[in-house]
């Protein structure tokens, strides 16, 4: 993977530090990476808990200022449903396999998402979202702060059956053998999160199993020792009632190497490439990626 950046001109770092001090937002919006596709951020709304169906005992969540990604998808082409939203510079792209892409579908509660590839008896059709951090701050790294993650998502009625897919994952950084990982996954319609750190992981399994065709809002919220993870059935007037289960063990700092890439609908290797034996290919919609670091 290379890296380009843009010239200053020829004048000297050394001499222009207050200078570069100032520019420093505009230098990490300017690197560049040869994945598929990239977009510029869009600053959206968050959608996590600020729609007109929300409950009272809708899980914490922070709002959408500082240190938060929003991955939505207007539809379009390519480029445009890679939509990279939120408040800080992260590149997104898609790795795919054989026939497998990624299309957008207008049967969203609130319009566009995405539709993944269908389950393949070959397990051979994969495609799957790689997002990574940039710059000098890895916002995906939360360390020990809090830090909330999920999506939106309608499971296809049938979704594994082969050795590389027998599992969806749904949002996840770093691997299970990895010092520190968070993920949400959906096995056979049961919910489950997983944070991992240097001390440590917690796993908790959601309050009940999502029926195929239905949209559902997940979320995770690792704070301490505590990880909460909370499901809502989605309709177009928001989410309907928040139900969750929480569980707690030692769990330290969650850290990831800058490179490690954020995947979105399976399971990516350390370098950002498709792992053809255990894919975890997500068969179904997505929309709304979220992520919130405190």
């Amino acid at each position: 993977m290379r890296s380009d950046a843009r010239s200053l001109g020829g004048l000297r770092v050394a001499a222009l530090a207050a200078l570069l001090l100032a520019l420093l937002p505009w230098l990490t919006a300017c690197t560049g990476d040869d994945l598929d596709a990239v977009d510029p951020p869009v600053v959206l709304q968050d959608p996590s808990d600020a729609s007109e169906g929300s409950r009272d005992d809708a899980p914490a969540s922070a709002t959408r200022e500082r240190d938060s990604l929003v991955l939505e998808f207007p539809g379009g082409s390519t480029e445009e449903l890679l939509t990279n939203s939120g408040d800080r510079h992260l590149l997104v792209s898609h790795v795919s396999s054989a026939d497998g892409e990624i299309a957008s579908v207008s049967d969203a509660p609130d319009g566009q998402a995405l539709r993944f590839p269908r389950y393949d008896p070959k397990g051979e059709d994969f495609a799957i979202l790689k997002v990574r951090s940039r710059g000098l701050d890895d916002l995906l790294s939360p360390g020990r702060r809090s830090f909330v993650f999920g999506a939106d998502v309608a499971m296809d009625d049938v979704t594994t059956g082969t050795a590389s897919d027998n599992g969806d994952n749904l949002v996840q950084r770093g691997l299970y053998e990895s010092s520190s990982q968070y993920k949400i996954q959906v096995d056979d319609g049961a919910v489950s999160c997983r944070v991992a750190g240097l001390l440590g992981e917690v796993l908790v399994y959601g309050p009940y199993r999502l029926q195929p065709d239905d949209w559902y809002r997940i979320r995770c919220h690792r704070e301490g020792d505590s990880v909460t993870l909370a499901v809502a059935p989605l309709s177009a007037r928001g989410p309907g009632r928040w139900e969750s289960r929480s569980e707690t063990g030692r769990i330290g700092p969650v850290l990831m190497a800058a490179d490690m890439p954020m995947s979105v609908g399976g399971k990516l290797s350390w370098s950002g490439e498709l792992l053809p034996s255990s894919t975890d290919q997500f068969n179904g919609r997505v929309d709304r990626v979220y992520y919130h670091r405190d």
